[in-house]
């Protein structure tokens, strides 16, 4: 979740006699931390997040200071400014070029009366900081215990219960890959939590790749969610590429575990078809291969079937594996396999009489053709969990 400069405001306006002068936009962004800054050269302190209190006592001294203030922590992704109105600032000293600069930009302004001590605020405001951490740090663990198949699941459904996630779905899970991967970005944190906000949906970021809970009716809720989040991600960080693997549905949370692996497989399997986004419930035949747990027996089924050419294809530099499998895509078609695979029609019947008589493929048989394709379809999946 997330603690918006928003509700914070809202809830404390009236005590702290606040009043928004500028940059309303900006009141969802999301408050991390408070500072008092009379300095604008310290703001490579901040992390981003901050909300800054300020007295502008350095503000005679240098009659740009509040605009170069401004714009050293808006660099710095803080959440908004709090001028402490008094001997050396208040409202009606405030450049207009200031709250311009807000306006646009989406960065809140607020004043703040001096008889209000910035100890209160900064301690009320901590004090919710602290609590909504708390809280996100609970909801997380509940989720990862949900993760656990041999761990008692009540402790955690009862707790994300009292937060507001109901026991019973549908829930799907979705899987983010961001690349290029980095260490924590509390910025990045922060947006996709503040996105997610209004949204009957959870990530945990852990770790530069998060994953979501997503309560929904149907899967078409879930992709608009998602589509929307890769959207506003890649336009606020324009460096950054994002896909997403989304998981089937379940019917309640105690088996986050099943669509947490399916997206998983669906972020592999989009990669592999050039998706930015994918879906389990597309993932056609490939669904039925994720429900065997032996990995082993796959690999072994492939080498049974195709073992004959892929050691030809080692021993010659060749790749007949790619012709037997365009001839079984085509069902025979030389003229379709020579179109693809830009060989003439002589080259690809003389490499069909290898694959028949030298390497033994009964190619006429339905059955035998089918085993064949079965098998380079598990292949291509085997090598998805490589990527």
């Amino acid at each position: 979740m997330a603690l918006l400069l928003r509700d914070v405001y809202e809830d404390t306006r009236q005590r702290f006699q606040l009043q928004l002068l500028a940059g309303e936009r900006g009141l969802t962004n999301c408050m991390r931390w408070v500072y008092v800054s009379e300095d604008y050269t310290t703001s490579e302190f901040l992390y981003g997040g901050e909300l800054i209190l300020t007295t502008g006592v350095l503000s005679g001294k240098d009659e740009g200071w509040l605009l170069k203030l401004l714009h050293s922590i808006f660099r710095q992704h803080a959440c908004g400014l709090i001028v402490n109105e008094g001997p050396y600032l208040n409202r009606r000293s405030i450049p207009p070029e200031v709250l311009d600069f807000c306006n646009a930009e989406g960065f809140p302004l607020f004043a703040m009366p001096w008889h209000i001590h910035i100890y209160d605020i900064t301690r009320d405001y901590c004090d919710r900081i602290f609590t909504d951490a708390r809280r996100d740090e609970a909801i997380g663990r509940a989720f990862l215990t949900l993760l656990d198949r041999e761990a008692a699941q009540g402790p955690a459904l009862r707790l994300l219960a009292d937060q507001g996630f109901a026991p019973q779905g549908p829930y799907y899970v979705v899987q983010l890959q961001i690349s290029p991967e980095a260490p924590a970005d509390p910025v990045l944190r922060d947006w996709i939590s503040g996105f997610l906000l209004p949204h009957p949906a959870f990530a945990l970021l852990e770790n530069p790749n998060p994953w979501m809970v997503c309560r929904a009716d149907g899967r078409d809720a879930v992709e608009e969610l998602v589509q929307a989040l890769q959207t506003g991600l890649q336009a606020r960080f324009a460096n950054r590429t994002v896909a997403a693997g989304i998981g089937g549905q379940v019917p309640g949370l105690g088996r986050l575990a099943n669509s947490l692996e399916q997206a998983q497989a669906a972020l592999h399997w989009g990669k592999s078809q050039g998706k930015s986004r994918a879906s389990y419930d597309d993932m056609g035949f490939f669904r039925l291969l994720l429900e065997v747990p032996n990995r082993d027996f796959l690999e072994g089924y492939v080498r049974e079937q195709l073992g004959a050419v892929l050691d030809y294809d080692a021993r010659h530099g060749s790749d007949f594996a790619q012709t037997l499998y365009l001839y079984l895509v085509h069902q025979g078609s030389i003229q379709a396999i020579a179109a693809q695979s830009f060989f003439h029609r002589n080259t690809i019947s003389h490499r069909i009489t290898i694959l028949r008589d030298k390497l033994g493929y009964r190619l006429d048989d339905p059955a035998a053709c089918f085993e064949l394709l079965t098998a380079f379809q598990i292949r291509d999946f085997l090598r998805q969990g490589e990527i």
